[in-house]
């Protein structure tokens, strides 16, 4: 037997023998950690949470009116593209035949630019039902948890392109 490979277990319970041997391989471990975590968190802070800052950074203005808000959207990654959604209620009925009530449908016209452009063009109209977005909450809710889910309604939005789309005029 090679005694030097040995850690000194004499007059030591098997207990206490172990708990040395995790206590040295435990400091050895937290020496090494307490180095390289500042290290490695300096780095991320100083490379990457900058990048994810500017990459999502975008400028938003609403204008309120009586019947639609309008959201002008810059965004950052996308510089030269100026994005205006034009948000409405629609009260009538609407193409979607599965949903329970037809008074709560946001309408989204989503109009893009250039920066050198004086007109927005249309790229499509998004709807989305308040009434089919919540119904599975609510029907989990109202059941005690046998009906429904947490989860929010998968067809409750939907896109569609008009034939005669147009243009927006600010």
């Amino acid at each position: 037997m090679n005694n030097k490979s040995k850690i000194n277990t004499n007059g030591l319970s098997v207990f206490q023998t172990l708990l040395t041997e995790w206590r040295y391989s435990i400091a050895i471990r937290n020496w090494r950690t307490s180095i390289f975590r500042p290290i490695k968190r300096t780095v991320y802070n100083l490379t990457l949470k900058p990048y994810y800052y500017l990459k999502w950074f975008e400028l938003v203005d609403a204008i309120h009116e009586a019947e639609r808000t309008i959201f002008k959207r810059w965004k950052l990654r996308d510089p030269l593209n100026i994005e205006a959604t034009v948000r409405t209620n629609v009260n009538d009925i609407h193409s979607r035949k599965d949903c329970p009530n037809d008074d709560s449908v946001i309408k989204d016209r989503v109009f893009k630019k250039y920066l050198w452009s004086k007109q927005f063009k249309y790229v499509e109209t998004q709807y989305q039902c308040l009434a089919c977005l919540f119904e599975p909450v609510e029907k989990f809710y109202s059941s005690g948890g046998d009906e429904g889910g947490m989860h929010f309604g998968s067809k409750a939005s939907w896109n569609e392109i008009e034939e005669k789309g147009g243009s927006l005029c600010l």
